[in-house]
């Protein structure tokens, strides 16, 4: 064997280790890429998912809102109704007393009519 031959077998011998090194790396990449190519598909899909979820939130956000919106209108109706209520209901007592008044004015002035009505008749019969 020649030193020549040597040399060409020893270069040989480090291109092919060199290949293999490198094709290790590449094949090392290519295996992160396609792990990364799954997980870029697995977010895909959870993106997806919380879109879906986010527009049937906004729905269930706005039907929320809308019967929000219902109760309290509601509740002012009622709140409404009970102070027309309160106010009718002052208004018959207050005439209710107006009448008692009346009544009890009217009472005494029978009561001082009668009186009188009496001390005549005792005045001009006797």
């Amino acid at each position: 064997m020649k030193m020549s031959d040597f040399k060409n077998s020893r270069l040989d011998f480090v291109k092919r280790e060199k290949y293999d090194i490198l094709k290790n790396k590449a094949l090392k990449w290519k295996q992160k890429c396609e792990d990364n190519d799954i997980i870029i598909l697995k977010i895909e899909d959870d993106i997806e998912k919380i879109k879906d979820e986010c527009e049937k939130l906004k729905v269930s956000v706005k039907n929320i809102s809308t019967e929000k919106h219902e109760l309290i209108q509601k509740h002012k109706d009622y709140i409404t109704n009970i102070e027309r209520d309160i106010i009718l209901k002052d208004g018959k007592i207050q005439r209710l007393e107006d009448d008692k008044t009346d009544t009890k004015e009217r009472y005494k002035e029978l009561k001082d009519d009668f009186r009188e009505q009496q001390r005549w008749i005792r005045e001009n019969i006797k």
